[in-house]
């Protein structure tokens, strides 16, 4: 693999994001204490998610890549 390519595809990527929402959603709703926040903050996570997936790297480790995504929007 080119070390600038992309691990996955565009659609690859979108559809890996859209799959990893049930378990963000369950991992927010203990940070928010709602779940109108917890689904904001998986919002948030996930469009950051979008804009950073060039550095993306290991598609083996979207979940843990995510959760930190989501943890980090949290503290904002």
């Amino acid at each position: 693999m080119d070390c600038d390519a992309d691990p996955f595809d565009v659609l690859e990527f979108g559809e890996a994001l859209m799959a990893a929402r049930p378990h963000l959603r369950a991992k927010a709703a203990p940070l928010t204490g709602s779940s109108e926040e917890a689904d904001r903050l998986v919002e948030r996570a996930l469009k950051q998610a979008w804009r950073e997936r060039r550095s993306f790297r290991a598609p083996d480790e979207m979940s843990v890549w995510l959760a930190h995504t989501l943890h980090s929007q949290a503290t904002h």
